[in-house]
């Protein structure tokens, strides 16, 4: 039996301030941070990576839609449609060398 080696670890924090859909500024997307972590481990040849995502759970719009925002915003001072980001998400891959 060999043992365990761990080739890797990390954590990521990333931030986007207060920003607008439109050169107005009319309709605010609001501030966001993100964490997260992973780890590369080896084994008898084996190599496995844990990532986990959005480790905070943070749910909300991360932009715009640029065809139809770019001038007048979405009318209400908030967003109501974009690109969502989901919450946490974790996920496991491994390999045979």
């Amino acid at each position: 039996m060999g043992s365990c080696h761990m080739q890797e670890a990390y954590v990521d924090y990333g931030f986007t301030g207060r920003c607008y859909v439109d050169v107005l500024n009319v309709t605010a997307l609001s501030s966001l941070g993100t964490v997260e972590a992973g780890a590369t481990l080896t084994h008898q040849g084996w190599r496995l990576q844990l990532v986990g995502e959005n480790l905070a759970n943070k749910m909300c719009l991360t932009k715009d839609n640029s065809r139809t925002d770019i001038l007048s915003g979405q009318a209400p001072p908030s967003p109501i449609y974009g690109h969502p980001l989901f919450g946490r998400s974790f996920s496991v891959v491994g390999r045979k060398w």
